[in-house]
């Protein structure tokens, strides 16, 4: 199964990799094709693929780490919906002084 997380790095960083990594990125995240068929439609083997996206997913990852946007959004996500399930005034105002926080 492939990882859901590098979907949303893709839509985050995508920018900073190159054409071919980001081509390929989204090939296989969000148009769900296999290695065999990015290799088939790009004229390369298969491995160069597959070596392609391991190059990408490490520059997503390691641009995560360094700006940590993805795990930011997903807190704020979180902070977002525990205030919606809240109903007191309160509650909203100190999600939104976390969120802030974040931000």
């Amino acid at each position: 199964m492939k990882d859901l997380k590098f979907s949303a790095l893709l839509e985050i960083y995508g920018k900073a990799l190159t054409d071919k990594q980001a081509k390929f990125m989204e090939q296989y995240h969000h148009q769900d094709l296999s290695l065999f068929e990015i290799a088939e439609n790009e004229s390369v083997s298969r491995q160069a693929v597959h070596a392609c996206l391991k190059k990408a997913q490490n520059a997503l990852l390691c641009l995560e780490d360094k700006l940590g946007f993805y795990q930011k959004q997903r807190a704020v996500r979180a902070i977002i919906e525990s205030a919606k399930a809240e109903s007191a005034p309160a509650a909203m105002r100190d999600a939104l002084a976390r969120i802030e926080e974040l931000i």
